[in-house]
């Protein structure tokens, strides 16, 4: 299965050698399939389940309590959208341009930790938390594939999503 390989190689080597190790830009060849779309529809599906189970536990309002629920599938077509954009714009900014294609596949892999990271969502602190992790897949996933110096990489994506987490934290 495609997710069960694509988080595997998210957290493989994790705890070493995070930003090094075998490089990912042989495995975003082509245009985007079918297969990609459905593999899209089936994280933002996906969501659903954790959102379900924070639903349960929270004690959080109704109303604030179901909106998150209810908002799940859109806020990972969101979160998606934003990621495959920011990869394709940070491999031109970084002078190592790769077609849109490549930062969609690429995206999808981030993805793929997408619904275990919607825990987080009881409250805003954990919120910003889950951001920021999110944020480390993306630099690592651009490290990766792109071949973009980690300095590089750390300054343009981490940054973006540190004021994403920020962000979150003002509207909690």
């Amino acid at each position: 299965m495609r997710w069960k390989q694509d988080v595997y190689e998210m957290l493989n080597g994790i705890t070493s050698t995070p930003f090094s190790g075998r490089s990912w830009s042989s495995d975003f060849e082509g245009e985007v399939s079918k297969e990609d779309i459905h593999y899209s529809i089936f994280l933002c599906v996906v969501t659903i389940i954790p959102a379900a189970i924070v639903a349960y536990v929270s004690t959080a309002p109704t109303i604030k309590v179901m909106a998150q629920f209810f908002g799940a599938p859109l806020q990972a077509v969101i979160s998606g959208f934003l990621t495959s954009s920011l990869l394709f714009l940070g491999s031109h900014t970084n002078k190592t341009p790769r077609p849109f294609p490549t930062a969609y596949k690429l995206m999808l892999r981030i993805m793929s930790v997408y619904p275990f990271l919607r825990f987080f969502i009881i409250n805003p602190w954990t919120f910003a938390l889950s951001t920021l992790i999110y944020g480390f897949f993306v630099v690592r996933g651009a490290t990766k594939t792109f071949q973009i110096p980690q300095k590089s990489a750390i300054l343009f994506f981490g940054i973006t999503y540190l004021v994403f987490a920020l962000l979150q934290l003002q509207s909690g």
